[in-house]
């Protein structure tokens, strides 16, 4: 198998490309997954709040400041092309919005029918309905982890 690891926050992309180096199946991406619709040129700006180093990761479009650096912005299914692979399981954890991440990944979602374990935020419900109109089935398996299956 192959495995994709996305991260958007360069310091942490770094300590995972050094923790993932010797798997040769492993692809790791400095970038966002979104829905790529209201992102122009397909760069944001992401600002970084310091107190958590890990995480905590907001977009911000316009604004510059010390605290904020580009990061490409892509959608899953063009990851999915980009790599040509046929994705079994997908695990969604983002901080701000989950639903933008499953509606870049549509083409996949509607070819593949991958395994999904998505963290509930805020959108969960617009989600579930997304996720229910193309043949999924859900089960809550603890963690604030949901696992979605066609």
């Amino acid at each position: 198998g192959v495995l994709v690891c996305i991260e958007a926050q360069p310091r942490v992309f770094e300590t995972l490309k050094l923790n993932m180096n010797s798997y040769s199946n492993c692809h790791i991406l400095n970038c966002i997954v979104s829905n790529n619709l209201s992102i122009p040129n397909g760069v944001n700006l992401l600002e970084f709040f310091n107190k958590n180093p890990g995480g905590n990761c907001t977009y911000k479009i316009n604004k510059n400041t010390n605290s904020m650096f580009k990061v490409e912005t892509t959608t899953l299914d063009t990851i999915q092309e980009m790599l040509n692979i046929i994705p079994n399981v997908v695990k969604i954890n983002v901080n701000s919005d989950n639903y933008a991440v499953v509606q870049g990944m549509a083409r996949v979602l509607k070819s593949y029918k991958p395994k999904l374990y998505i963290s509930k935020n805020k959108d969960f419900e617009k989600i579930e309905s997304l996720l229910y109109g193309i043949g999924y089935q859900s089960k809550f398996i603890g963690n604030n982890t949901t696992f979605f299956e066609s």
